[in-house]
């Protein structure tokens, strides 16, 4: 099909008029009509072709009524999910969105492209092609490139790269859309082949969020898309030979941009060059993110929210999930960004789990764990969580898995028989070496079995069968293979089961960073004997609150005022507090009327009902009152999980006194702490 007209399809005014709709949820066709300067009746019809397209790719149509246009409340478009379904079939270019096209092209093609061929890309005549030399010209002749034309062959461009490189940071900057189409465009994913295409935008994907995470920041979604296809395109153009070398009039100094860099160059195998990391430093400055913290910016009900729902998985996939900071702290993050609203960006991809992890063996298991437990999540946010939004939990969960897997494997001692040689044996234990992280790998051969003591090995692995009974071993192959990869992560999942956690090993898998530590008090230094009580009964669970948080109110940490807005926390959200069998952490979120961080804690020996089902009766109270400056994830992580153990729980369930309490609690959050 080759148009060079308007027609049904999307242009440019439209796609300005659905992202205002979309922003605004409602606007006035007669604002709309004096924004464009166009009639009333050209709106209308614009409104028409663009509730078209919305209803053909997700199902949902703009509605009007007395000149009010709105897009509902319910739809989950965003952006970018829109700018990823746009091609040069269902848009019209006008004549400066096709220069700018045209210069993705050339810029993004190592050999000379015949007119032909660029109208065939863009769904426009030869002619429209040829005709927009002139302008094409101008705009590559201001930034110093040249445009070369040669018969029987076509044209390209050439240059300093650094102009090259200039014109695109333009386009990605303000007209990102025209990237999302070229880049979804046949020829461009078979001009570097699909596969590679999806797989870098993977991989960038995953450096970005590497970079969020560590440096405690998230990049607003213009920004991330922006950065990503920048990115994409330095990729494309150092595999085409073109980097950038001794550029003048560039300083920055920006560290997100050099730890960009550094992981791009480890990861894509990239010439390292000083010059590349300052220009993606310089692109860095210029982009919007906020800095982040789990204490300052998550709501407190959500951490206890995120609590809830990694206790579920733990049970259900049998592993101390729990257990693991990392886990709680991002997926804590994550729920709270959805808790208003989806993250959009979600949809934006179609992820395949399998792709995403070596072993992919238990992620269906993970899934279904997932996908059964999300109930809680939707309880809570009143709304139905989408496949996408699961599939993102459902990674959390795996990558905590990962590092499970990798901390006891430090644990673990492993000897493998081996009869093909000492070549073949070698091959073995370094293909064990780079997947996993033993503590000791031993090679050796089945006559040799019998002279060894095997009582210290974890596990066995053998490349033959062993005609000895008494020995458990895995066979797996000369050279391992995926099924060997995904067999012994299965032992050592084994042997990290939840139902085999002894009562004394209940420390961190994951444990939180020295440096969070040194910032952050553990649970023993604020549950001390003066905010400790016991009492024999109370009248129901808003007395329970009342008595338990008497020692914050007499120290001056909280007023009245915060005990009523943990009672109508509860009244409005349910008894989501009780986040174990018999335990309750009443709270309200964050408040200017808390004055100090503090936790204060309440052993009934007559439980109460808090209506909370199978975790009824609570027996246990602890009040937590957070202050924005101070931070409380330690101690609360701390806290949660002594609960998760079976000892502590018997010593606090035989305590008679304030006394017993406060040293069961100091024993144990020191145990943690080693």
């Amino acid at each position: 099909m080759i148009t060079d007209g308007g027609g049904e399809e999307i242009n440019k005014r439209r796609l300005d008029i659905l992202m205002i709709v979309l922003d605004r949820r409602a606007i006035n066709v007669k604002e709309l009509s004096k924004k464009f300067n166009v009639t009333r009746r050209t709106i209308q019809e614009d409104l028409k072709i663009i509730s078209n397209f919305t209803k053909k790719y997700w199902d949902f149509n703009l509605a009007t009524t007395d000149g009010l246009v709105n897009c509902g409340e319910n739809n989950n478009l965003s952006k970018f999910r829109i700018y990823n379904q746009l091609d040069f079939n269902n848009y019209t270019l006008n004549k400066d969105e096709r220069i700018l096209v045209e210069y993705l092209i050339l810029s993004t093609s190592n050999n000379f492209i015949t007119y032909t061929d660029i109208s065939e890309i863009m769904y426009v005549s030869r002619s429209t092609i040829v005709e927009d030399q002139y302008q094409l010209g101008g705009l590559l002749k201001s930034y110093d490139v040249d445009l070369d034309a040669k018969a029987g062959y076509g044209i390209r461009i050439s240059g300093n790269e650094l102009s090259i490189r200039s014109i695109y940071t333009i386009i990605v900057t303000e007209y990102i859309y025209l990237i999302c189409m070229y880049f979804n465009s046949n020829y461009f994913k078979s001009n570097l082949s699909k596969a590679d295409i999806d797989d870098n935008l993977k991989a960038i994907d995953n450096i970005i969020g590497d970079i969020e995470y560590n440096n405690s920041i998230i990049f607003d979604d213009n920004s991330f898309a922006k950065l990503r296809y920048l990115l994409e395109f330095i990729i494309v153009r150092e595999k085409m030979g073109f980097s950038l070398y001794d550029i003048k009039g560039y300083e920055s100094s920006n560290k997100l941009g050099f730890q960009i860099y550094d992981n791009l160059v480890k990861l894509f195998n990239l010439d390292y060059s000083s010059s590349e990391k300052v220009f993606i430093s310089h692109f860095v400055d210029y982009l919007g993110f906020k800095n982040i913290n789990l204490n300052d910016n998550v709501q407190l009900s959500v951490q206890f929210l995120t609590r809830k729902l990694i206790g579920k998985l733990s049970e259900s996939l049998e592993l101390p999930l729990y257990l693991d900071y990392k886990l709680f702290e991002s997926l804590s993050m994550h729920l709270d960004r959805i808790s208003n609203k989806p993250i959009y960006k979600i949809n934006d991809y179609n992820i395949d789990l399998n792709n995403y992890f070596h072993d992919n063996s238990y992620v269906d298991k993970v899934y279904d764990a997932v996908k059964s437990t999300v109930f809680i999540l939707e309880d809570y946010f009143k709304r139905n969580i989408s496949d996408s939004e699961i599939t993102f939990i459902v990674i959390y969960v795996c990558a905590s898995i990962e590092r499970i897997k990798y901390q006891k494997a430090k644990e673990l001692s492993i000897l493998v028989i081996c009869n093909y040689g000492i070549g073949t044996s070698e091959l073995i234990k370094l293909q064990l070496e780079e997947m996993f992280s033993f503590k000791e790998i031993e090679v050796t051969s089945s006559h040799q079995l019998d002279r060894l003591d095997i009582k210290q090995i974890d596990l066995i692995l053998s490349t033959t069968i062993l005609n000895n009974e008494q020995i458990n071993y895995l066979k797996v192959s000369p050279v391992l293979t995926t099924d060997d990869y995904e067999h012994i992560s299965n032992e050592i999942l084994k042997k990290i089961s939840f139902t085999n956690i002894k009562p004394h090993k209940h420390t961190n898998i994951y444990k939180v960073s020295d440096e969070k530590k040194n910032k952050s008090k553990g649970i023993d230094n604020y549950l001390t004997y003066d905010f400790i009580n016991i009492v024999e009964d109370v009248y129901d669970w808003k007395e329970s609150i009342k008595i338990a948080a008497k020692p914050l109110v007499s120290k001056g940490f909280i007023d009245e005022k915060y005990i009523q807005r943990m009672i109508g926390n509860i009244q409005k959200n349910g008894p989501y507090v009780v986040i174990n069998k018999g335990f309750a952490l009443p709270h309200a979120d964050k408040t200017g009327v808390v004055k100090k961080t503090s936790f204060s804690f309440l052993k009934l020996r007559k439980p109460v009902i808090y209506n909370a089902g199978e975790m009824d009766p609570v027996k246990y109270i602890c009040v937590l009152a957070v202050n924005e400056n101070e931070d409380h994830t330690k101690a609360l992580f701390e806290l949660v999980n002594l609960f998760q153990v079976d000892s502590f729980n018997n010593e606090l369930n035989e305590a008679n006194t304030v006394d017993e309490i406060e040293k069961i609690i100091f024993k144990y959050a020191k145990i943690n702490h080693n």
